[in-house]
């Protein structure tokens, strides 16, 4: 189990479903099909099988000001709860090959933590919710299910105030079930996919007339 910090984290990751991606695994249109989104993701995990390396992508503004606070948000929380936080690794599902999680901290023997740094805006609306927000559900729970801890604080923090908003997720075996039986669906799919192109990329090299017939070199 790699560390987040370390250089190895993200090569452990190559290939495999994570946590912090369940939004995308979920997302169907109303039709049934696949989002873009979710469509994206498994050409991804494709490329990154197929290649070996990892995929990179744009870190938007939002993100950057996520990392650059989440030892601020760390503290708040440790200050706020009286729990002291371990360090986040990579922990791979023990029985759902390619599905993994890095929780951002390990609280104890059965908690986890999860430090988000939204907006001001966002921060305000959040917390006149006074629940944790729906679109972060997914990589709660896709952490429980990855560590078989039994709850995970949503801990969100505001540099501009100082203050936390802080609701706990408790392990439910329905909701459990319900998100591995999704992941292993996409995965299933993904390995389809990686099949097709295997396939694909053995074959020899066809031309194409205009009328669309192909002949083999």
């Amino acid at each position: 189990m790699t560390l987040q910090s370390s250089p190895g984290w993200v090569v452990e990751r190559i290939g495999l479903a994570t946590a912090s991606r369940m939004r995308d695994v979920l997302d169907y249109l109303k039709s049934g099909k696949d989002s873009a989104a979710r469509r994206q993701y498994k050409i991804d995990l494709v490329t990154e099988r197929a290649f070996g390396r990892a995929t990179g992508h744009y870190v938007t503004p939002a993100m950057q000001r996520g990392l650059d606070c989440e030892p601020d948000a760390r503290t708040a929380y440790e200050a706020t709860t009286g729990a002291l936080c371990a360090p986040a690794r990579l922990v791979a599902h023990p029985r759902i090959e390619y599905f993994a999680a890095t929780p951002d901290a390990f609280v104890g023997a059965d908690g986890l933590a999860e430090f988000k740094v939204p907006s001001a805006a966002n921060f305000v609306t959040w917390t006149l919710g006074g629940v944790i927000p729906e679109e972060h559900l997914p990589q709660l729970l896709a952490q429980l299910a990855v560590t078989g801890r039994a709850w995970v604080d949503f801990c969100a923090y505001s540099p501009e105030s100082g203050k936390t908003f802080i609701r706990r997720l408790a392990r439910n075996d329905e909701d459990i079930a319900n998100i591995e039986a999704a992941v292993s669906a996409f995965l299933a799919e993904v390995g389809e996919l990686f099949e097709q192109y295997t396939t694909a990329a053995a074959c020899s090299v066809t031309s194409q007339t205009a009328s669309g017939t192909s002949t083999q070199r």
